[in-house]
């Protein structure tokens, strides 16, 4: 604690702002199959009510962005996620 870290990330963002498109989540205390949409919701997109289309919408994201040149970041701040997450699920653009 106290290293700057977050700090290093908002800097981060900040910079890759007007090159990508950010998602920034934090102190999340959620099941996995639930951070689409909270990834989607700080996108700024309604989520799906159901999983299978919350994650064809990231997809979706990704690839609209990819086509204009710009990129999709998501930072996850919380040690409950990473103990519980796995971001295989994460879309890919063009894939």
């Amino acid at each position: 604690p106290g290293m700057g870290k977050t700090t290093l990330l908002f800097e981060f963002m900040d910079r890759i702002r007007s090159r990508a498109k950010t998602a920034f989540l934090f102190n999340t205390l959620c099941k996995p199959n639930d951070i689409p949409a909270l990834i989607l919701q700080d996108l700024g997109v309604a989520p799906a009510p159901a999983v299978t289309d919350r994650h064809r919408q990231l997809h979706q994201v990704v690839a609209a962005e990819a086509r204009s040149g710009r990129r999709v970041v998501v930072v996850i701040l919380s040690n409950t996620l990473r103990r519980h997450a796995d971001p295989a699920w994460l879309p890919r653009a063009g894939g």
